[in-house]
């Protein structure tokens, strides 16, 4: 099945994670690079993240040049916080919830899909 790399607070000079690759941060857990990092296969959020109380979280520091080749997050083995429409940004290593604008333009959206039904109804 492979190596986990558990982020668990490390720090290496230098990270290159494959395609396949695998990488696993808990609550709290950041992983620092010191050098440059090339980023891909799947990083899983596992444990308990009730605890965390903005909208985003450093899942990785990296000091160098980032190269994104793919990775993905998978946070179906964490508990306590609802992480269902969050993006990663791969260059500075922050999974985060989208921009409140993009929230705002989906709720514009529903309210306009509503008053035009509404207009539609009275007209008949």
């Amino acid at each position: 099945a492979g190596a986990i790399l558990a982020a668990d607070s490390l720090t290496v000079a230098s990270l290159f994670m494959a395609d396949g690759s695998k990488a696993k941060s808990d609550y709290g857990d950041v992983l620092t690079v010191t050098g440059a990092a090339t980023v891909d296969g799947t990083w899983y959020l596992t444990g308990n993240w009730s605890g965390l109380t903005g909208n985003s979280v450093q899942l990785y520091n990296v000091a160098g040049t980032v190269t994104d080749s793919g990775l993905a997050v998978d946070a179906s083995g964490a508990t306590g916080k609802d992480f269902t429409g969050w993006t990663m940004n791969t260059t500075t290593g922050v999974f985060a919830i989208p921009e409140p604008a993009t929230i705002g333009m989906l709720g514009l959206g529903a309210l306009m899909t509503i008053m035009i039904r509404r207009h539609t109804a009275f007209r008949r």
